[in-house]
């Protein structure tokens, strides 16, 4: 398959799961407590559940713009749609992350969110992940109990549906704070990398971008949520910590947010995305961070 002789790999597709369909895998006080659950959403509803995405169809998935409404190809809510999609687009390798676990952060029972997040990963790697045929997954670390996930990544870390430990932007504590020490320590050991997607709530509930509309607030939604997690990293000195380990920011698409990425991670992720930036790009970034984040620490707390 592939585009021009390249290996296309989409490592950002998101799978609209539903909780009645991995229901049996759950464990704990969750499974009686979604026996007869008769709520829309299991947790609190998307922004895309809020707004209108799309923007009155000037937004268009799966059609061509100005040719037609949109088709079956808003999503995949089963493993059938996986193939389908793969072939249309010509993606050769594709990594299936959860839609509806991005708000796992918000669920304050951390016993209900851990119940989630196992079963979640075990009903994506017993009937929806096929390696075999390019289709892998992330385990979901809910950062409310990092002990318990470190637990869960070690436990299902060797399966080879799994390539990576997600990690969300809606944390309670920035991603650089110790306590997600056992959440890296777990990925880097298993040799996966940690992926961060980032999340915002919309311009009505949103704590930075208070603006009227949707569109005015998701133009800053991702980067905002990224450069916050990206600095707390940084500064806090997780690659210092982690050396081994390798980062990857999801929902950053602007030139000036991938040069922050390559100027952090020189040794890990980097490469990739040098790769991919402009020469200019690579100039300007290239010496931005040369001494080790502890220096930095020493620096910012004598200010």
């Amino acid at each position: 398959m592939g585009y021009r002789g390249m290996h296309v790999v989409d490592a950002d597709a998101h799978y609209l799961e539903e909780i009645r369909d991995f229901a049996k895998y759950l464990k704990g006080p969750s499974v009686e407590r979604f026996a007869d659950w008769s709520g829309q959403y299991h947790m609190p509803a998307l922004v895309g559940d809020q707004y209108d995405v799309m923007l009155h169809g000037r937004t268009v998935r799966g059609a061509v713009a100005g040719k037609g409404d949109q088709d079956e190809m808003l999503g995949m809510s089963s493993p059938a749609d996986i193939p389908v999609v793969m072939e249309r687009f010509g993606v050769d390798t594709i990594v299936m992350i959860p839609t509806y676990m991005l708000m796992v952060e918000f669920v304050r029972n951390a016993n209900h969110a851990m119940d989630i997040c196992n079963g979640y990963i075990d009903y994506m790697v017993d009937g929806v992940c096929a390696p075999e045929e390019g289709i892998y997954t992330l385990v979901v670390a809910a950062g409310r109990d990092p002990e318990r996930a470190a637990k869960m990544i070690d436990r299902v870390a060797g399966n080879p549906a799994v390539c990576g430990v997600e990690m969300l932007g809606s944390v309670e504590l920035p991603l650089g704070a110790e306590a997600y020490n056992p959440i890296y320590e777990a990925a880097q050991h298993h040799g996966l990398p940690i992926v961060l997607h980032a999340n915002f709530l919309g311009p009505d509930l949103s704590s930075f971008a208070k603006f009227p509309s949707f569109v005015e607030s998701h133009a800053l939604d991702m980067t905002w949520c990224n450069q916050v997690q990206l600095v707390s990293m940084v500064m806090e000195g997780v690659p210092e910590r982690f050396p081994i380990s390798r980062s990857s920011f999801r929902k950053a698409a602007s030139p000036g947010w991938r040069a922050s990425c390559t100027a952090w991670t020189p040794n890990t992720c980097a490469a990739g995305w040098k790769r991919r930036c402009s020469g200019s790009c690579r100039a300007n970034t290239s010496r931005i961070f040369i001494s080790a984040p502890s220096r930095w620490r020493r620096c910012r707390e004598s200010i």
